[in-house]
C-alpha cells in the first residue's frame, strides 16, 4: 500500500495544483481593446507549471497529498490490525489443535479478510487520486477568469497549456503566463513569488 500510494504521489506531483493557494475573486473580465479585435479567435499560451511554482502551489499540494496519504494509511492499518485480531480470536477459541473443519473456517476468514483488505486499499488509492485530481480541478479554475482576462486583453480567445510534447512552436508574444503572474500578484500583494524559482522540486510535465 505504501509503495503503490507513493507512486500515485509521484505522478500527482508531476501536475500542479494549489491547496491553500487562494486569490481574491476577480472582476469582470475586460472586453478586448478594439485595436485587438481582428486577432479573436488567436490562440494564448499559458505555462500553469510555471504559475503553480512561481506561487508555490505545488509544494501546497504535495503537501496536502501527503498528509492525506499518511491518514489513509493509518486506517487502512487500523483495519488490518481488526482483521488479524478476529483471526487470533477465531483461532485461540478452537484451541492448540483445531479440527479439520475447523482449520477451513480460519482459511476462509483469511481469505475473506484479505479480499475486504485488498478492497479498502483500492478505495484508499482512489480517495487519494480523486484528492489530487480536485486540487488540479481547483488551481485551473481560479486561474481561468484571470487568464481568459489578460487573454482577451490581447484579442486572444483561446487558451492552451503549455505541454511540449503538442505545441512544437509558438510566437513568445503569444504567451500570457508573466501576464497572468502580474495580474495575480496585483490581487495578491502580500504573496511574492520568487524572481528565480528554485529548480529543485519543479513538476516535469505540464498540466493536462
Amino acid at each position: 500500500m505504501r509503495t503503490s500510494m507513493r507512486l500515485i504521489i509521484v505522478c500527482c506531483m508531476f501536475i500542479v495544483a494549489a491547496s491553500g493557494c487562494k486569490s481574491e475573486k476577480p472582476g469582470p473580465a475586460e472586453q478586448p481593446a478594439s485595436g485587438n479585435a481582428s486577432q479573436a479567435g488567436g490562440v494564448a499560451i499559458l505555462d500553469l507549471d510555471e504559475v503553480a511554482k512561481r506561487f508555490g502551489c505545488d509544494k501546497q499540494m504535495g503537501t496536502s497529498l501527503q498528509q492525506r496519504e499518511a491518514s489513509l494509511n493509518q486506517q487502512l492499518a487500523s483495519i488490518k490490525s481488526s482483521y488479524e485480531k478476529q483471526i487470533a480470536e477465531r483461532r485461540q477459541e478452537f484451541g492448540a489443535t483445531p479440527t479439520e473443519e475447523q482449520e477451513k473456517l480460519l482459511t476462509d476468514i483469511r481469505r475473506q479478510a484479505g479480499a475486504s483488505l485488498n478492497k479498502v486499499r483500492q478505495e484508499a488509492k482512489n480517495n487519494l487520486s480523486q484528492h489530487g485530481s480536485l486540487l488540479i480541478q481547483g488551481f485551473r479554475e481560479e486561474i481561468k477568469p484571470i487568464a481568459r482576462q489578460v487573454a482577451r486583453e490581447k484579442g486572444l480567445s483561446i487558451i492552451v497549456t503549455r505541454n511540449d510534447s503538442v505545441i512544437f512552436d509558438y510566437d513568445t508574444t503569444v504567451d500570457i503566463t508573466e501576464d497572468v503572474i502580474k495580474r495575480l500578484l496585483a490581487l495578491q500583494p502580500k504573496q511574492t513569488p520568487s524572481s528565480e524559482p528554485e529548480t529543485a522540486g519543479r513538476p516535469t510535465q505540464p498540466v493536462r
